[in-house]
Order: structure tokens, then C-alpha cells, then sequence
């Protein structure tokens, strides 16, 4: 499932099969994805939250019914956050999920500041077998064959079972809490690399479990997520939806990862990247007692930083409500129904167009939303129109491009790029 930036595109059809009013199953957490705690506590209600990443050619005859009950939880004991509602994680990523990492320019992005990132802290050293978890299009382990004698890849979105690519990368079609390792692995991992994956995984904990026994004891893993303490500095929290039903702090993913004896032993951040993803590196053999400092969060800092948030979304709903000329989003992120959800109703009636310089989603529609997204060479003077930047992980480039224009006024929803 790697390379998450993207969201789950789904282009459908008039009669998408899963917007028919059809249900999924929801699972209720009670405990801590991370360390079992029971001690969660909700800090944020979420009522009838939308699925995001869906687009539909034709909003005639289609039932939306993909609004959800939602909550954020937060665990007192390791700093973890999760969603208290996890989605049927077959239909999610399944049935729906069509992302590819090559197609995404910000993905592949991504990929290559991350790529560069583990020439830069493994060094010289050359690995048996290379393992990646989310492997999607295989833009990693294909890059890593010049210093890896084994190459191996999980995802759902490969045939079920055990497949060999083109290029002799081994394959497991299927989820990371059920991936058979003895048919998978060539030998035992050296390296593990997983990149915005553990933010979707229901069961991290088995997934990790999972890896007993098929990793050498100088192991090295690579972890690539968004980072909690970014999203809470940034007020970004309309970066909670549905797919990531995992927040991680720095601790939680040491937490995550302490049994099996792995320790921090190098962190970065990519701050071009969801507002700064953050990529740790552990090691079984590197048992230094230097710890790496990082910021602690807790119950309050979460609290702060969802009122933060709905600030922000109030005065960009005043903003909008108060504007003069037509009004119209620019960007039609996959997670655009997320960040509306948060616009006041009065916002929301306001909103002419969606402007979108993709054409694999122009002239279709978000589901939940009766506003088709067109391109910009499609509407007349925007002159004395309000210009709303609804994609704000691609919100600097965008921004860069519409100065050079002539428009009445441009908002930036929460003020942070």
C-alpha cells in the first residue's frame, strides 16, 4: 500500500458497485494497535465521515452512503493514535484501491527522497535479502538490486499467494498480517524497508509478530510514516480520514517495534511530504545507549491540536461565506471530501467549481459533493473570483503557479504550506 499521498483513487463508473448504499463492515478498537493498552481516550468525535478518493463520472442514479461514525482515539500509555472505527481493509484496499507510485508525481517524489535516504544511512553495505512492505509498483526494490542479492515485495494489490515479477522480485499478493515468510523469503531479511503502509494496517502488532523468525540479527528497518508530532505543529488534521486508521509518534513506532530488539538509531523528515513525513531506522545489532531526542506528545497536545484545526476551518469558512464573486476550490485531492467535511454549510453553498489540472478527474465528481471538477482553461476570467486551495499537500506548487495570475483573492486553509 505504499505511497499514500494519493489517497485511494477510485474512478467510477454511473453505477460504481460500492456506492449503491451497500455497508462494510466496521471493526470497534478497543485497544491500542500498538502496545494492547485499554487506556484510550477519544479526543476528537467524527459523525458521518466521508470515504475519500472516490470520483464518479455521474452523480445520476448513485446512492452515496459512505459516511461513517468515526472517532479519534489517543492511548495515554505509548502515544499512539488510531481511528475507533476500522473499515472492511478489503474493500479499502482491495476492492478500490488503483494507486500506482509512478503515476503520482508527488509519490515518486517521495519515493526518491526516501530512496536517497537509505543509500545515505545504510551506507556501502550490501544485503542477502531485501524485504518491502507496500511494495506497490516495485519502484524501491528494483532500485535496490545493485546492492541486494534477494529482492521481496508484500501488497495487496499483486495476485494472491506468492508471484515472481519481470524482474525476478518475489511477491506476496495479500495483507502483511498474513504473509507466509518460509515461501516468501529467499533467506532470512537484512533489510526491511515499509513506506505509508503501517498507517493502514489494522493489526501492526501481528504484522510485526509476523516477522519473528525471518530476520538476521543485524537486520536493519527502514520506517517511512507521516508523523503525529508534524500533523499536531502544522494544525494539518485534515489529514485524519479513513483510510489511516494509525497516527505514529516517534515513540509509538518504537514501541511497535521493541520486541523483536530493534532500536532508533537514525531519524529524518521529509518536510516536502505531508507536511514533513518522518523516516526511522532501526537496527537489532546497534544497541548504542545514545538516544535520539524527539518530541513528546500527550493527550492535551491532540486536544490542542484538533482546536486548532476547527479554528482555522471556522475563519476559512468565514473567509469563503464573506467573499465576493464566485468562488471555486483549486485541486482535486483525493482527500478534498475530508477537508470539507470540516466547511461550514454556509462555505459549502458558496463553492461554484472544483479546478483540477488532472484530466483523469475532470468532468467527474466526488460522490458526496454536486460540484463538477472541470479545468481551468474551462472557466471564464478569474479575475474577481476566489481561489481556495483545497489540495494543501501540493499547496506550494500550486501556489507558486496562481501568483502569476490575476485573481481577486487566494485562501490558503489553514494558513501553513
Amino acid at each position: 500500500m505504499n505511497r499514500c499521498l494519493r489517497s485511494f483513487p477510485l474512478i467510477c463508473s454511473q453505477k460504481p458497485k460500492i456506492l449503491l448504499g451497500q455497508r462494510y463492515s466496521l471493526s470497534m478498537l478497543k485497544t491500542c494497535n500498538v502496545c494492547n493498552s485499554g487506556e484510550l481516550e477519544t479526543v476528537w468525535e467524527l459523525p458521518d465521515f466521508p470515504l475519500t478518493g472516490i470520483y464518479v463520472e455521474n452523480l445520476q442514479g448513485v446512492s452515496y452512503d459512505n459516511e461513517y461514525q468515526q472517532e479519534l482515539q489517543f492511548c495515554q500509555n505509548c502515544s499512539h493514535a488510531q481511528l475507533g472505527n476500522q473499515i472492511d481493509p478489503t474493500f479499502l484496499y482491495r476492492d478500490t484501491y488503483t494507486h500506482r507510485t509512478s503515476e503520482s508525481p508527488i509519490s515518486a517524489g517521495g519515493n526518491r527522497y526516501l530512496l536517497e535516504y537509505i543509500r545515505s544511512v545504510t551506507g556501502n553495505r550490501e544485503f542477502n535479502q531485501v524485504l518491502e512492505i507496500g511494495c506497490n509498483d516495485l519502484f524501491l526494490l528494483d532500485n535496490l538490486k545493485d546492492r541486494s542479492r534477494n529482492q521481496a515485495g508484500v501488497d495487496p494489490i499483486w495476485s494472491d499467494g506468492v508471484n515472481v515479477s519481470e524482474g525476478g522480485v518475489r511477491l506476496w499478493g495479500g495483507f502483511a498480517e498474513s504473509v507466509d515468510y518460509d515461501a516468501l523469503l529467499h533467506t532470512k531479511a537484512d533489510l526491511v524497508i515499509t513506506a505509508h503502509t503501517f498507517e493502514h494496517i489494522t493489526d501492526p502488532r501481528l504484522a510485526i509478530e509476523s516477522l519473528n523468525g525471518h530476520l538476521s540479527e543485524d537486520c536493519l528497518f527502514i520506517v517511512e510514516v507521516p508523523s503525529a508530532e508534524r500533523m499536531l505543529e502544522q494544525g494539518r488534521l485534515d489529514q485524519v480520514f479513513n483510510q489511516h486508521v494509525n497516527y505514529y509518534s516517534v515513540t509509538s513506532v518504537e514501541k511497535l517495534l521493541s520486541p523483536l530488539g530493534f532500536r532508533l538509531i537514525d531519524m529524518d523528515y521529509n518536510f516536502s511530504y505531508w507536511g514533513g513525513t518522518q523516516l526511522l531506522t532501526f537496527s537489532r545489532a546497534d544497541q548504542s545507549n545514545q538516544p535520539i531526542p524527539k518530541r513528546q506528545i500527550n493527550r492535551e497536545t491532540y486536544l490542542q491540536g484538533v482546536a486548532t484545526f476547527l479554528a482555522s476551518m471556522e475563519n476559512t469558512s468565514k473567509q469563503i461565506e464573506n467573499s465576493r464573486g464566485p468562488v471555486y476550490l483549486y485541486g482535486a485531492a483525493q482527500m478534498l471530501p475530508s477537508l470539507i467535511y470540516h466547511f461550514s454549510v454556509e462555505a459549502k453553498e458558496k463553492i461554484a467549481g472544483i479546478i483540477d489540472d488532472n484530466p483523469m478527474r475532470q468532468n467527474r465528481y466526488f460522490p458526496n459533493l454536486k460540484t463538477k471538477i472541470v479545468s481551468s482553461d474551462d472557466l471564464p476570467d478569474l479575475s474577481n473570483a476566489t481561489l481556495v486551495i483545497s489540495a494543501l499537500d501540493s499547496a506550494r506548487p500550486i501556489l507558486s503557479r496562481l501568483l502569476g495570475q490575476r485573481i481577486r483573492t487566494l485562501i490558503i486553509p489553514n494558513g501553513l504550506i
